[in-house]
């Protein structure tokens, strides 16, 4: 429950520092060295870019200083900067797929195609060059008029997992771009089989190329197999309308933007890595109006707390309506981390009270009104979204959860139980929230017969969840059963180690089956992970005088 709200909210950006190396220059001015580091320090990037490449004017071809301003070039969005860099560092030979993959870029946007070419074999030995080399050839042949001669370049029978996907993507885009439709449709339709309709991207292109071969209603059904996505949505208007579907590179800069742009996110899947971010600028580089590689270039830098870098970013998002409110959302979270909460706030509230404001922008109002625990106001703005009527309809039992927990935390219950059993209604397998219902009315000692059946529910669900794991022993507590209560809570405890209420029931279940030394070392612990205020006194009462005569002291009072 205590995690649910904030598992629906906002995106989480924060990841540690990297930190900058020292390094001795030996020719180097140290002014503009030192007044690097110091903006780097302060997060100014662009700055600390420009003093960089002041210092290498004392020490062009020192490799360190190369390295160390090609990085914050590359973070700074400085291109000029970057690619100017590169070439220093190519010039020694002192290559890495980062800076040959921006030169290729740099290559192909300026349609150099024999430079681009030179530049792709030298990552024939990087570790996805098997797959990466012939794709990058077969959109250079294609810029150059050898459209076919591309296509047999991206052979996909000796690959398999996700380098084959890779492959076949592109050899669709350049099978439509040749104008063999069918066969482009068929290798998208192959690359959406048994995914549940979740690959919207390739249903999107498959749905483009049964188009141009002059069948919409294959195209259609294509689209509907993953209705209520707003892009989904936004292709089947096209359709309807008679215009082109958009989601298929129509050139050699889009078509490696676009690589770049995949490689980006899934090698940050996990973490920020250096080379995600130099290719998800890669990809706004070759394709600035795309809104999708600026998104994805705010989230690494804020991941890794560039935190004004990113505004700069997210602030050069074009494109749809949705494009734009995702940016939005973006640039609040962002000025929030940097304690600049007023005006992120200004911002979403200006958005969701502007003419023609959607359902989405109340929405992203409403969360952050529920995280500065406004949590009536946050319950008005989700029922504003969801009177509107959200694009995507596949989220509207999130604004009925969203707006069930603002209530319950609001202290308005029946209006929160409500909204609660309406997305229990519209979601009946989601753990989260039948937890939240069940430790609800389990708090409350209403319903406990059912508040437990939910729970059980959910933790069948999710049983590696240590929030719902937690609930669970609650519920065998409330019900008398210590023992079992207190085998579950250390199974809760062993799963979300520092939270300071889990630890505080497991003291409580210890002190129950007589494990008294023991429940005084969870209250400790409770006490240390920083309880609530409001929670912290009656934890203090039972550490100092054990439980009997808290809960005794909490009963007077």
């Amino acid at each position: 429950m205590r995690a649910a709200v904030a598992f629906l909210l906002a995106s989480a950006l924060a990841a540690p520092t990297a930190q900058a190396t020292v390094m001795p220059l030996k020719e180097a001015d140290y002014g503009s060295y030192v007044q690097g580091h110091l903006a780097l320090a302060n997060g100014e990037l662009g700055r600390a870019a420009d003093y960089f490449a002041g210092a290498l004017t004392y020490a062009p071809d020192d490799p360190q200083l190369l390295r160390q301003t090609f990085d914050l070039a590359i973070a700074a969005g400085d291109e000029a900067l970057a690619v100017g860099v590169g070439e220093r560092l190519a010039r020694q030979d002192r290559f890495d797929s980062g800076v040959t993959l921006l030169l290729v870029a740099n290559a192909i946007k300026t349609r150099k195609w024999s430079e681009a070419r030179e530049a792709t074999a030298r990552l024939t030995d990087a570790g996805f060059g098997s797959f990466i080399v012939p794709i990058i050839d077969a959109w250079i042949l294609e810029a150059r008029g050898k459209t076919a001669e591309g296509v047999r370049k991206l052979d996909a029978e000796k690959l398999d997992g996700f380098a084959r996907a890779y492959v076949l993507e592109h050899r669709a885009h350049l099978l439509f771009r040749a104008k063999r439709y069918a066969e482009a449709a068929e290798i998208y339709d192959e690359l959406t089989k048994d995914d549940g309709g979740r690959n919207i991207r390739m249903r999107i292109a498959a749905a483009r190329a049964l188009q141009a071969e002059k069948q919409p209603e294959e195209a259609l059904k294509r689209l509907s197999e993953s209705a209520g996505h707003t892009d989904v949505e936004a292709a089947k208007a096209a359709l309807a309308a008679g215009t082109p579907i958009v989601g298929i590179p129509a050139n050699a800069s889009e078509g490696v933007a676009l690589l770049a742009l995949r490689m980006a996110a899934d090698l940050s899947r996990e973490r920020p890595i250096p080379v995600a971010l130099t290719l998800a600028r890669i990809a706004t580089m070759l394709a600035p109006d795309q809104a999708s590689g600026w998104l994805l270039t705010t989230e690494l830098l804020a991941s890794s707390e560039r935190y004004e870098a990113a505004l700069d970013a997210v602030r050069k998002v074009r494109g749809s309506d949705d494009e734009k409110a995702m940016a939005l959302g973006q640039e609040a979270a962002i000025l929030a981390r940097l304690d600049r909460e007023p005006e992120a706030m200004q911002l979403l509230e200006t958005a969701a009270n502007a003419p023609g404001a959607r359902a989405e922008d109340h929405a992203r109002y409403g969360d952050a009104l529920q995280s500065a625990k406004r949590f009536l106001d946050a319950a008005a703005a989700y029922d504003k979204a969801l009177a509107l009527g959200p694009a995507d309809q596949s989220i509207v039992w999130r604004l009925h959860f969203l707006k069930g927990s603002a209530l319950e935390q609001g202290g308005k219950w029946p209006e929160a139980e409500a909204s609660l059993r309406e997305a229990i209604r519209l979601q009946p397998a989601d753990a989260t929230l039948l937890n939240y219902l069940g430790y609800a009315l389990l708090d409350r000692g209403l319903s406990k017969p059912e508040a437990r059946m939910l729970i059980e529910k959910a933790h069948a669900l999710a049983p590696e969840d240590g929030y719902i794991t937690d609930s669970l022993g609650w519920a065998q507590y409330q019900a008398g059963e210590y023992a079992a209560a207190a085998a579950t809570l250390e199974q809760a405890v062993a799963a979300v180690a520092d939270d300071p209420v889990i630890t505080e029931h497991l003291g409580d279940a210890y002190w129950m089956i007589g494990r008294r030394i023991e429940a005084r070392h969870r209250w400790k612990a409770a006490l240390d992970a920083g309880p609530t205020p409001e929670r912290k006194g009656p934890l203090e009462a039972k550490y100092d005088y054990g439980l009997d005569l808290a809960l005794r002291d909490t009963a007077k009072k």
